[in-house]
């Protein structure tokens, strides 16, 4: 494929995938709460403290989820870096003010708190997760990567991926896009051998033929015509 190509392609992957629609996203109902009072911290208001605490929970909620152990909170907070940027919209729904406190240590007095509904993106999670390599694996060959080679055009990696989940992938998920290839985690109930076979079986019934390259442990690499 030629260089301009290549381009067009990486801009086209980059678009959708920014995309609304594109990402999985979750709704939550989180209550944030922030040191109010004498025990404040005066680097921000008491209330968006406590709007970044629902956020930041809602996006660990999300994170938690997807891993299958758990990870230390220091873990999962450098894997992940700023909650914000996980945070589709969020809206508050309860505006609780300050309160003794309850819900935070001991020795704090008085706290604010909040009721907030939160949408977070969990496809943008699981893409740093997979790059932090905090994912792991969900049983023998359940979680393994695709690695899409020379792909046409973003028409074709989309049908791969589309091929994927119609074969029995819970979900594929695109991790990078570079020029020349596109990297996907694929999430599936079994290993990867038995979804390939019906992946490939499908393609040529369709006329336009995936086939497997290599399967090299829990990497497998495709190319479409």
């Amino acid at each position: 494929m030629r260089a301009s190509g290549l381009a067009a392609l990486l801009a086209l992957a980059l678009a959708a995938a920014a995309a609304p629609g594109f990402a999985e996203v979750r709704r939550l109902e989180v209550v944030g709460v922030a040191p109010a009072g004498a025990d404040a911290k005066r680097k921000a208001s008491v209330r968006d403290q406590a709007l970044g605490s629902a956020i930041e929970e809602g996006v660990e909620r999300v994170a938690r989820e997807l891993l299958e152990e758990p990870l230390p909170p220091e873990d999962l907070a450098a894997a992940l870096g700023d909650p914000g940027a996980y945070a589709v919209s969020y809206r508050i729904l309860e505006d609780r003010g300050e309160r003794r406190a309850l819900l935070l240590r001991p020795e704090v007095a008085t706290e604010y708190v909040l009721l907030v509904e939160v949408h977070v993106d969990a496809t943008r999670i699981e893409r740093a997760l997979a790059r932090a390599g905090r994912l792991g694996v969900r049983g023998p060959g359940r979680r393994f990567r695709v690695l899409l080679e020379d792909p046409a055009s973003y028409a074709v990696y989309e049908r791969v991926r589309q091929g994927l989940v119609a074969a029995g992938a819970r979900r594929a998920v695109p991790l990078e896009f570079r020029p020349g290839e596109v990297l996907l985690v694929v999430d599936a109930p079994a290993g990867p051998e038995r979804l390939l076979e019906r992946l490939v079986r499908a393609s040529r019934r369709g006329g336009s033929p995936i086939r497997v390259v290599e399967v090299d442990g829990s990497l497998v690499r495709l190319r479409a015509d």
